[in-house]
């Protein structure tokens, strides 16, 4: 399996003490790939590469230099898909007038048809998870243009709601998402939950008194407080609170 960690501050950060770690620690359970996401004012950029996270000196120059208040990282075990850039996540798509990025952990298989999925049209790889990005996203859309209640969140209710119809629910489905201003946790693989932890502020430095942050991920890599996220539960968070 592959693992995620996500990241959604009030402040921009480097991220410079939970992505090496994060790396560090999973990288050799998860060596097909690496990736991490972030917002630079409204667009996503991504970043990935073949190879262990923590080799990488790529990786490294990213979580020294890169500022941002909502990060996606990713470390891939390979399940679907060679083993390429392209099917490294995160994954990057559009919607109406904003840019999401994206990363899944688990599997996505056609249980009805007895085959895997099928790759979307707009992918750039090979994989399930982009696939099935790609596909939500075009469910969000029909949403939003159907004038039903207005906002990200229904929108993305309703096409997680879309893919159990067609898939069913024994696919497991993990998955970070943001838009650059909310961040979305979802949690649907039992063996694999995905955890929360909310950095209170006044950790470190006298100046860091107002920074707050929240992390996902599906490893609990450190000794704080870490909480499994309700199976099937949509988390949304904004500037490292819980909305």
């Amino acid at each position: 399996m592959c693992d995620l960690l996500g990241i959604s501050c009030n402040e921009k950060e480097r991220a410079s003490r939970s992505l090496p770690l994060f790396a560090n620690l999973y990288s050799d359970d998860n060596p097909h790939g690496w990736g991490i996401a972030y917002f630079d004012g409204a667009r996503v950029v991504v970043k990935r590469d073949t190879g262990k996270a923590r080799k990488s000196n790529k990786f490294e120059e990213i979580w020294n230099k890169v500022s941002s208040r909502n990060f996606v990282a990713h470390v891939r075990r390979k399940s679907q898909g060679e083993e390429n850039v392209l099917n490294c996540h995160p994954f990057k798509n559009k919607l109406m007038d904003r840019e999401l990025m994206f990363a899944h952990n688990g599997t996505v298989y056609d249980v009805r048809r007895n085959k895997p999925v099928t790759i979307h049209k707009n992918a750039c790889g090979g994989t399930d998870s982009e696939s099935i990005f790609f596909e939500m996203v075009d469910y969000m859309r029909d949403y939003m243009k159907a004038g039903r209640i207005h906002g990200l969140y229904p929108a993305l209710i309703y096409a997680i709601r879309k893919i159990f119809k067609r898939y069913t629910r024994y696919i497991t489905l993990n998955f970070l998402m943001s838009d650059g201003s909310m961040y979305y946790a979802f949690n649907h693989y039992t063996s694999a939950p995905v955890y929360m932890l909310r950095r209170k502020p006044g950790l470190g430095k006298p100046s860091d008194s107002s920074k707050r942050a929240i992390l996902f991920s599906t490893k609990k890599f450190t000794n704080e407080n870490w909480v499994k996220i309700p199976k099937d539960q949509l988390l949304v968070v904004n500037n490292g609170e819980i909305i």
